[in-house]
């Protein structure tokens, strides 16, 4: 059983959506380029099933670190709505790890 239940609903989200587990399992073996690029496109996929996509791209920003953070923060606010944005800023907010 897995002890970390954030993960564990990640892990079932990506189960239910493999394209996406597909991307994220690419990620760490691109140049940062690539990498941008595939991030752009996860954040689109993810976003595109609401809330629970949002938590998605929202863990897919904190995975990262550096300016690969920064970069994946810029993607993932323009894409946002003004709701979204509202919900990451929150979120950001309650989790000092940014």
């Amino acid at each position: 059983m897995n002890d970390n239940p954030k993960q564990a609903d990640i892990n079932l989200f990506l189960f239910s959506f493999p394209e996406l587990a597909e991307v994220k399992r690419q990620l760490p073996n691109q140049s940062q380029q690539l990498r941008m690029a595939a991030l752009a496109d996860a954040i689109d996929r993810a976003l595109s099933y609401g809330e629970e996509g949002l938590k998605l791209a929202i863990e897919i920003l904190m995975n990262e670190s550096g300016q690969m953070r920064l970069a994946t923060y810029d993607i993932l606010w323009e894409k946002l709505d003004e709701s979204g944005k509202y919900k990451l800023i929150e979120y950001l907010a309650s989790n000092e790890e940014m």
